[in-house]
């Protein structure tokens, strides 16, 4: 069988090949934009890795396709990935020095069976001086980025702590993925 990971993620891609599973990665060119009727981050999260899924599907029909979405939020406020460096300061100045939570919606899809789980994690930011944002933003490690951050680099030098599934903050909660894994192919992964 083959397993397809529909994402561009070198960071999914690096957590899946790390766990010794074999893949092939599509990136589905989709809107990363839910449509207004999805208001909460988990809707979006969860329409976002449910239409990625099926997209790869129409080019892989009889593969198994894993696909996640993320997404940060803050009281009323939802980021995904910042589009220009101004964003990203404006995303890094809101979480600065406050608690936020990361959601992961992964979906497992082969022919008409999908299955979804989210994920849920609290972050707490440090409070840094404007001066420590611009410089985490010149490394540029703030791109293609939910929240405008990634705690498994320099971003981890903003995390004061969390609370629940840390590669969850990174973008594919790997635990969870593995248990999905299982219900499909219960005899071995893949």
């Amino acid at each position: 069988m083959t397993f397809v990971l529909a994402s561009s993620s070198p960071r999914r891609k690096e957590l899946l090949k790390k766990l010794g599973l074999k893949f092939i990665s599509c990136h589905p060119l989709i809107s990363e934009i839910a449509p207004g009727k999805y208001s909460s981050m988990l809707e979006q999260t969860r329409y976002l890795a449910c239409l990625k899924a099926e997209k790869a599907q129409e080019k892989f029909p009889d593969s198994l396709i894993l696909s996640a979405d993320t997404l940060v939020g803050i009281k009323e406020k939802i980021f995904g990935k910042p589009a220009t460096k101004r964003e990203a300061f404006q995303m890094l100045k809101v979480l600065n020095g406050d608690q936020h939570e990361v959601i992961t919606t992964i979906a497992l899809l082969k022919k008409n069976r999908m299955i979804t789980r989210s994920i849920v994690t609290k972050v707490w930011f440090f409070r840094k001086p404007q001066s420590f944002l611009r410089w985490y933003l010149s490394t540029g490690e703030y791109r293609d980025k939910a929240g405008a951050y990634g705690i498994q680099g320099y971003g981890s030098l903003l995390v004061r702590k969390i609370e629940g599934d840390y590669y969850n903050v990174v973008g594919l909660p790997v635990g969870v993925v593995w248990e999905l894994l299982r219900k499909f192919n219960p005899k071995g992964i893949l």
